[in-house]
């Protein structure tokens, strides 16, 4: 591990998807949305792995906290919904973002000087973080604190009111009645 792995700049690495996010027609940044959840799932992992007191890998779990749902950036949003409808397909499409994530990630960390056994751990963390019951039958610690972050982050006020300014943006509904 080297001194980046140790020390990873999370402000600079959240700047980055921050600034992703922000060329996209789907996502944007500011509260409640994609990026902001990223914080608030950053620092979930901080507190449950203040809780658990256990030996785990800490920065890597941090970092793919930050980049966990940058893959969303290469959705193909035609796929996702049309109008005020979600499309069939919007489901598969989802369900892309974290295999799309890995290379997004691994750029963006090889540009950051991180050593490629850190990067191969953030990646192995942001491909499966979706992971979720048996679809994956062994989990690192790192992967369920990871997942359980994620959860817990949608919980609440800010993950109650994301579907809302989410369905605005795109004038649609997030309750289901037309």
């Amino acid at each position: 591990m080297n001194n980046t792995d140790n020390n990873p700049n999370y402000k600079k690495i959240y700047q980055i998807v921050k600034d992703e996010f922000l060329k996209t027609e789907l996502f944007f940044s500011g509260p409640f949305d994609e990026t902001y959840y990223s914080l608030r799932v950053h620092e979930m992992v901080k507190e449950i792995i203040e809780q658990i007191k256990d030996n785990c890998k800490v920065q890597q779990i941090l970092v793919a906290a930050i980049l966990h749902d940058i893959g969303k950036i290469k959705l193909d949003v035609s796929r996702l919904f049309d109008s005020n409808k979600k499309l069939d397909t919007a489901q598969d499409e989802w369900n892309k973002h974290p295999k799309l994530g890995v290379p997004i990630a691994k750029e963006i960390l090889e540009k950051l000087g991180h050593s490629e056994e850190f990067i191969d751990e953030v990646c192995y963390l942001i491909a499966n973080h979706d992971q979720r019951g048996e679809k994956l039958k062994i989990k690192s610690l790192e992967l369920k604190i990871l997942q359980d972050a994620d959860l817990i982050a949608d919980c609440g006020f800010a993950g109650f009111i994301r579907p809302f300014l989410y369905g605005s943006k795109f004038q649609r509904s997030v309750i289901g009645v037309q």
